[in-house]
């Protein structure tokens, strides 16, 4: 039986619906556009201003958060580094069952700032701002780690690694013995 939220066509009711409002926003979005630079596609582009619309469920989060999965995560800065301006549309701010008004005026506001850079207009927002938030550079003081949450995280990993059976669990606890962590 099929979903609710999917249809036939593989493509869920939610990008629909914010396919929907795309189009009614700004005319002549694509769906599932391919970006051979990207080699891999996105859920909707814009290609003439240069936008994309990435339409992200509940498996782009790690669970019981609303932070990208590393895939996402990485998917986000490539299309960036490629001179997209990207729109993220979680699941967490869409409705399914809100109206088509609640979803343009949703569409509209994340739309708004980038649409009138796309067309060299003035922002009738003051200071838009963009819809996701960025990580600071590579090199910022927040990024570089003390060695405490360098071992840390390296734990975590081999504890997990431990767990997907691609290391003994004594090799990890060798490895977190060796870095002096508890």
């Amino acid at each position: 039986m099929q979903s609710q939220t999917t249809a036939l066509d593989g493509i869920s009711l939610f990008q629909k619906q914010v396919f929907g409002a795309a189009e009614r926003a700004c005319p002549g979005w694509q769906m599932e556009y391919w970006d051979e630079r990207l080699q891999y596609p996105v859920d909707m582009a814009l290609p003439s201003k240069r936008l994309v619309i990435e339409v992200d469920g509940p498996t782009h989060f790690m669970t019981n958060a609303n932070k990208p999965l590393g895939a996402t995560a990485l998917k986000r800065r490539l299309l960036e580094r490629l001179g997209w301006r990207l729109v993220v549309v979680p699941y967490f701010e869409w409705s399914l069952e809100a109206s088509d008004d609640e979803h343009d005026a949703c569409m509209r506001a994340k739309l708004e700032g980038l649409l009138t850079k796309a067309a060299g207009l003035p922002s009738t927002q003051p200071d838009a701002q963009p819809t996701q938030t960025h990580r600071p550079p590579p090199n910022s003081p927040r990024q570089r780690a003390d060695p405490d949450s360098v071992r840390s995280n390296a734990s975590k990993l081999d504890a997990i690694r431990a767990m997907q059976g691609k290391m003994s669990v004594n090799d990890a606890l060798k490895r977190k013995l060796l870095r002096g962590t508890e």
